[in-house]
């Protein structure tokens, strides 16, 4: 976090109160990588967008559901043009490719 600009360090603030009750219970369990968390969802990594973003695949009777969080920032350009990336990508390329990856999965 003191490596953070300053703007930044706040979002570094709110993720740590988010997280605090549940490392205090006992209850934080971190995962790296592709994930199955519980039956029927699983953790994907989907890089590019902010360090450790992941979607959801959440599957129950032959069907999957997707969540993507913000992967997708404007979907009606988006998910028409996924190499359409915005400032807020830390690694724009790298989003792009990412979202081409995740939708070709879909169809």
């Amino acid at each position: 976090m003191a490596a953070a600009p300053p703007p930044v360090r706040m979002h570094f603030q709110a993720a740590m109160a988010g997280i605090g009750p549940y490392k205090k219970a006992g209850k934080f369990k971190p995962f790296d990588g592709e994930t199955a968390l519980i039956p029927g969802v699983t953790a994907r990594p989907a890089p590019g967008h902010t360090l450790g973003h992941t979607i959801y695949v959440v599957e129950s009777n032959g069907q999957q559901l997707l969540v993507v969080g913000d992967l997708v920032h404007v979907a009606a350009v988006q998910f028409s043009h996924p190499s359409a990336t915005v400032q807020f990508d830390m690694d724009q390329a790298l989003a792009a490719s990412t979202r081409k990856t995740i939708f070709c999965r879909c169809k």
